[in-house]
């Protein structure tokens, strides 16, 4: 959806390819996948953790991360 907002623009493959990085996020957050048991201020850490690792990969220029 912040996608789509800040785009100003509806396209059904506009997400594409983010799946492992939610997982991740929720992971990194403390939710269990066996269990599903968490927070959501775990979830918004884990989201927030998630862009902190990839804007520091932009910056270092890592081939890994950040060609999306």
């Amino acid at each position: 959806m912040l996608l789509t907002g800040m785009l100003a623009n509806a396209d059904p493959n506009l997400g594409l390819g983010y799946e492992l990085d939610v997982i991740a996020a929720v992971v990194l957050g403390g939710v269990t996948l066996t269990g599903g048991r968490g927070s959501i201020v775990g979830v918004v850490v884990g989201a927030a953790l998630m862009g902190l690792l990839r804007n520091a990969f932009v910056l270092l220029a890592s081939p890994a991360i950040g060609k999306s």
